[in-house]
């Protein structure tokens, strides 16, 4: 039996101790396990979820939207090209002017910023979002962002605009039906397009260039180009239509030494994983959602609170933040708050990082709380506060209350 997609919860069975035995740890361990490891569960999940859509039209699967003509969503996007999740004036300014502040900081030490909208399904493909959902709106965190970053002189790439105006242009697909990433033909367009940014911030340098003479427009699905099909552990899969993979090749002679450090959430890691960025910059570290480090997270859990700054700022030469529509309600994730200390210096490093992981992993539980988010936003405007300020202060005040139990 093929193992189930999406997230998924792995149960190990725990061995039986006198003190699990007696706090009852040893039964409730052994209840999930069961729960989660009886025979043949993928395969029964799977008609359970296939019943559920094909009698009812539901989905098993959290925060998916089955769309027109079977194209799917994840809420969030839906929510963020409607304008459902906006934020505010007051908090998105706060952003971008520490985002300038940033910039400026960098250009005078002969380094770069850039910030780069990611394209996003809902607004690539409004025409399928169910009637029930759609409010079309300007009020919403990408246009403000969009109007913003121009006013403030702050480089950007707006992807999500650029994609709008070549939709049914270009000879491939640069958006999937059932999945909720950017083609693997548009990722390389819009890789393509960082590097040409970058190159242009210094005319020295040279970055090499990636191109392709073959390309695969096929059937078949590949990378994450159903990520959200995939999701739902259905047992019939959905209609679709050609896909392209084009066959990547490198001219790096002689390429530029540039060291990188993008900060973004998911939309770079097609980018990150087929090497394309990897192979075109020589030195390049990935900060996921301004939290977990790659490459190192791979071979040890690191943390963006591990590392020191001082050494990071001193060896990088640009900064690219990237978020998706779906992600601007906390774009960039605290790495603007970061580094604009840094800049002001009220920076100092503190080698203990494990309160720092906590507060991000309470953090993402009250982002991830439709309730608790809505308590903390009348905290943040009662008390004149931006909202990632009283998000961190509830995290802390979590923390703490866990300590004293």
């Amino acid at each position: 039996m093929k193992a189930l997609k999406g997230d998924i919860k792995q149960v190990h069975y725990q061995p039986i101790s006198q003190k699990g035995w007696f706090s009852g740890e040893y039964a409730k361990h052994t209840d999930e396990y069961l729960t989660h490891n009886f025979g043949f569960r993928p395969n029964l999940v799977r008609l359970d979820n296939q019943l559920a859509y094909s009698m009812f039209r539901e989905t098993r699967a959290k925060n998916v939207v089955i769309g027109k003509e079977q194209y799917l969503y994840e809420t969030n996007y839906i929510d963020a090209y409607t304008g459902r999740d906006f934020v505010g004036d007051s908090l998105l300014s706060e952003r971008v002017g520490r985002m300038k502040l940033i910039q400026d900081s960098m250009n005078a030490m002969g380094k770069h910023l850039l910030v780069v909208l990611a394209a996003g399904k809902a607004s690539f493909y409004p025409e399928y979002i169910p009637d029930e959902l759609m409010h079309t709106t300007d009020t919403t965190n990408y246009h403000y962002y969009k109007r913003k970053l121009k006013e403030a002189g702050v480089q950007h790439i707006d992807f999500n605009e650029w994609f709008i105006q070549h939709k049914g242009k270009m000879p491939y697909p640069l958006y999937p039906k059932t999945g909720i990433h950017w083609s693997e033909y548009g990722m390389l367009i819009a890789a393509d397009s960082i590097i040409s940014r970058v190159e242009e911030f210094n005319p020295e340098w040279d970055l090499g260039e990636l191109y392709w003479n073959e390309v695969d427009y096929v059937d078949e699905r590949r990378q994450v180009d159903d990520d959200i099909e995939l999701a739902l552990n259905l047992i019939e899969r959905f209609p679709n239509f050609k896909m392209a993979y084009p066959k990547v090749q490198y001219n790096l002679e002689e390429k530029d030494s540039i060291s990188v450090i993008m900060i973004s959430d998911s939309f770079f890691w097609r980018m990150f994983s087929n090497k394309v960025m990897p192979n075109v910059f020589t030195d390049g570290q990935f900060w996921y959602y301004n939290y977990a480090t790659y490459p190192k997270h791979f071979k040890e859990k690191t943390t963006v609170q591990q590392l020191n700054l001082f050494e990071e700022i001193e060896n990088v030469d640009v900064i690219i933040m990237m978020a998706t529509e779906g992600n601007l309600k906390m774009f960039p994730w605290g790495s603007d708050e970061m580094l604009a200390e840094f800049f002001r210096g009220n920076y100092t490093f503190d080698a203990n990082a494990e309160r720092e992981r906590k507060i991000r992993e309470w953090s993402d539980k009250i982002l991830a709380d439709e309730n608790w988010l809505k308590v903390v936003q009348q905290q943040a405007n009662e008390m004149n506060m931006s909202l990632d300020t009283m998000i961190r202060r509830n995290a802390i005040y979590m923390i703490d209350v866990q300590s004293k139990k």
